[in-house]
């Protein structure tokens, strides 16, 4: 699916799908498309839908994004939805662009039923459904292998926290072990699961692997890329020649990030920033 005018549609008619279960874990909802998706959420937990929704714990941090995403929340809350804010501050960082900024829950993950899945980038609040992004719709044993990703995170976040007419909010968090595998998980043959969470550091290994066991063909299209490993993983694949095709955004923070993608800068059939 890609952008708003496919994504949306097809998010709102498989949140009314639903006869059993709703999970969502998302890092912005607010604006008109949060109230269309609150509205749908409240009605359906009106006629016994369970309903599990975690959200980033700095509530986008930036003011802008707050602006939209509290009279959501707030209007969830009144009606009766619990929400759960994820504790970004336990999870570990790496020496990265983003991690030296802040961390946060980047998710947007939807499970319905345990049988229908929506995951991708595009998150759902008004200012950011302009940009260029996509969703991936899937139904079956894929669905139902993400639902534990939220259900584990719905179990260990604490209550969305609120204060002085919910203009300010709180959360607790605890503990964790430092991580214990970088190992990706598979669920069935042909599906692995990559996850950057707080004991786990799976996703670089899964996109490192799909690098290295690539014979023919590489293309990439990202917001930005400042993870080192994947870079050099990216000029090797060229060096044994593998056709690589990486397509980033024109306001792309990374660029100035890390001096590693000069090795693909120099080399322009590899490296093209998008004239947007």
């Amino acid at each position: 699916l890609i952008d708003k005018t496919a994504i949306f549609p097809k998010l709102y008619e498989t949140l009314k799908s639903a006869e059993h279960k709703i999970q969502i874990e998302i890092f912005l909802l607010g604006g008109t498309i949060g109230s269309t998706i609150a509205d749908i959420l409240i009605a359906k937990q009106q006629n016994g839908v369970q309903i599990q929704l975690v959200v980033d714990s700095k509530l986008g941090a930036l003011d802008s994004f707050k602006d939209q995403i509290i009279p959501t929340l707030k209007k969830l809350k009144e009606h009766g939805i619990t929400i759960k804010a994820f504790p970004v501050n336990v999870l570990p960082q790496d020496p990265t662009l983003i991690s030296n900024i802040g961390i946060i829950n980047h998710m947007k993950l939807v499970i319905v039923d345990e049988s229908k899945a929506m995951f991708g980038g595009m998150n759902f609040v008004d200012t950011e459904a302009d940009n260029r992004d996509y969703m991936v719709y899937t139904e079956g044993p894929a669905a139902k292998a993400l639902s534990p990703i939220i259900a584990k995170d719905w179990q260990l976040s604490p209550d969305l926290k609120w204060k002085e007419n919910y203009n300010k909010y709180s959360f607790h968090s605890q503990a964790f072990s430092p991580i214990l595998t970088e190992e990706p998980e598979q669920p069935f043959p042909g599906f692995r699961i990559g996850e950057s969470w707080i004991t786990k550091r799976s996703a670089r290994r899964l996109v490192l692997d799909a690098i290295a066991n690539a014979k023919e063909s590489i293309s990439a299209e990202l917001f930005m890329i400042d993870e080192p490993a994947v870079v050099e993983a990216l000029v090797q694949a060229k060096y044994r020649g593998v056709k690589v095709r990486l397509l980033l955004d024109k306001v792309n923070l990374a660029k100035q990030a890390h001096p590693l993608l000069e090795k693909l800068e120099a080399r322009p059939e590899v490296y093209h920033i998008a004239k947007r």
